[in-house]
């Protein structure tokens, strides 16, 4: 087991914040009014997308067209 000099005691990490419906609403309509229009629909989407979904910010940007089936409304990850 690595000394705790090395990675830090848990006890030091901060829990993480779990957002509400309304702060989440909020921040998506904080977006939507970025400028340019494409630039406040694509983090609207970005962060709609990791609110419904869970995914990570890393995982979610690095989806392709092939991860998608919209007519099922199917996210596959294909990394696994």
């Amino acid at each position: 087991m690595p000394d705790n000099a090395i990675f830090g005691s848990v006890a030091q990490r901060l829990a993480p914040h779990i957002y509400t419906e309304q702060e989440i609403s909020a921040l998506l309509a904080a977006a939507h009014r970025l400028q340019p229009p494409l630039r406040g629909a694509t983090y609207e989407t970005l962060f709609g997308l990791l609110a419904a979904t869970g995914l990570r910010v890393s995982e979610a940007v690095h989806l392709l067209d092939a991860d998608v089936d919209l007519k099922l409304g199917l996210l596959q990850d294909w990394s696994a």
